[in-house]
């Protein structure tokens, strides 16, 4: 039995890691803030133990004696360029320096983002590994990557492993929600561009049991810096989470609107002009209120580059990763547990 200390876990990924590891037989500590909302975590037997994370002396109780560490917590929108920063690069080497300096290093998960290594552009184009050159080309991505960058500086003293998960659905997640129910209500599924982009899709479970068997038997990240090259160790201790489907964009609405019930649905392809309006006037408003929104510049510059298509060639490989079930058996799924709550029709 091992001390397992997650990150994130009042979140959508992390709250399913939690379960997985005290299924497992885990001892879990979840680091919360005091303003969390930690609903997902009724009733669960973890520690819950408050941490700030600008506070070093904090973060070193928070992890002290923890055998594994997942750092799921992470941010995918804010107002301003520098919180991003802040929250997924700058909070991120601050707790793996904690484990660092900790009587003795555990191992340190982090859930990154294909969003770090880039699209992959082109009506052909190749699936994504994990050798090749990075291209992040919003500002999510970048921050994800630079938190990669400073792990990589402290891994000659720290076993880390890196896990890039793309598009992920599942029950309980609020954006596959909202996707769904605008499918349900409209009968439209709004894709941004003219061009047919494909998109890996995987499941919180794939996630999770991406993360459980790169702590279990992964290998870890190195201090090499030369992407490009299969040959060297750049690609050690990082993993992209993916399964043999990556439906085109436009696709996937008409696979979900069927297992909903409708007779039709429409992808509806926004012209870049006006997907970019759209977004650049949400972005404005939100920004003048000082909320967060998921629709976004940054967002559009992701939605509008390529095809977000990843290879679990390496995970298969050096984990045994076996994806569970098909796309369509986890739609249905999916759509069964939002009905059952009362969340869809």
């Amino acid at each position: 039995m091992s001390l397992c200390t997650v990150t994130g876990a009042t979140g959508f990924i992390g709250s399913h890691l939690v379960k997985k590891l005290l299924e497992n037989g885990e001892t879990v500590r979840c680091l919360v803030r005091a303003s969390s909302n930690l609903d997902r975590l009724n009733g669960l037997d973890v520690e819950l133990r408050q941490t700030d994370f600008s506070d070093s002396d904090s973060l070193k109780r928070g992890i002290q004696g923890s055998d594994i560490v997942y750092h799921c917590a992470g941010c995918i929108a804010t107002v301003h360029k520098e919180e991003m920063f802040q929250t997924n690069c700058e909070n991120t080497k601050r707790l793996a320096q904690a484990c660092m300096n900790s009587d003795s290093a555990p191992k340190f998960i982090y859930v990154s983002s294909l969003a770090a290594g880039g699209p992959m552009p082109g009506k052909d184009a190749p699936l994504r590994e994990e050798w090749m050159t990075e291209n992040p080309v919003s500002i999510y991505g970048k921050s994800k990557l630079a938190a990669e960058m400073e792990l990589r500086k402290i891994s000659p003293n720290l076993p880390i492993s890196v896990i890039r998960p793309p598009m992920v659905l599942g029950p309980d997640d609020k954006s596959t929600l909202k996707m769904f129910r605008a499918i349900q209500d409209t009968g439209f599924h709004c894709c941004p561009g003219w061009e047919r982009k494909h998109y890996t899709v995987v499941f919180s479970d794939d996630v999770v049991q991406t993360l459980v068997l790169a702590a279990e038997k992964g290998t870890r990240l190195t201090d090499c810096t030369e992407s490009g090259n299969p040959e060297n160790s750049y690609q050690s201790g990082i993993y992209y989470v993916a399964r043999d489907e990556n439906p085109e964009y436009g696709e996937l609405g008409e696979i979900i609107g069927k297992k909903l019930g409708r007779k039709w649905t429409i992808a509806w392809h926004f012209a870049r002009p006006v997907f970019w309006m759209i977004c650049t006037v949400a972005d404005a408003y939100h920004r003048m209120c000082g909320r967060p929104s998921i629709v976004n510049r940054d967002k559009a510059a992701e939605a509008l580059a390529g095809n977000w298509i990843c290879s679990d060639k390496k995970a298969k490989k050096e984990l045994g990763f076996v994806a569970d079930g098909d796309l369509s058996g986890h739609l249905d799924a999916i759509i069964a547990d939002f009905r059952a709550r009362g969340l869809l029709k």
